[in-house]
């Protein structure tokens, strides 16, 4: 019974747990997405799009789909554009790159009665 059990957990078995492990992060990510639990545009939600995407083309070495593995690369490389696009854009990278643009800050208002 172990060895029978032994001989499921073979290299195959591993790269399919993989491919299981990114469908579960596909759909967790979507349905976060729709119910509003996250934003389609953080970075977290590419992110976790991106190591879906991984670790399905990862799991492709097992069972060969060409169209699927194009998808899988495109989806890669289309999620590092947007992450790095997003990180161009965030005020922290502004901040790190030049302090000249930085906004003057606020000061208050205050009414002389």
């Amino acid at each position: 019974m172990i060895l029978d059990f032994l001989a499921f957990l073979d290299a195959s078995f591993a790269f399919k747990f993989l491919g299981i492990l990114g469908f579960l992060l596909y759909a967790v990510g979507f349905a976060a997405l729709q119910l509003q639990w996250i934003d389609g545009n953080s970075i977290a939600y590419s992110c976790a799009s991106i190591l879906a995407a991984m670790l399905v083309l990862v799991s492709l070495t097992a069972d060969f789909n060409l169209a699927s593995a194009l998808i899988q690369i495109a989806w890669i490389i289309i999620g590092c554009c947007g992450v790095a696009r997003r990180l161009a854009k965030s005020p922290k990278a502004e901040c790190i790159v030049s302090n000249d643009n930085a906004p003057a800050p606020r000061t208050r208002r205050v009414d002389a009665r």
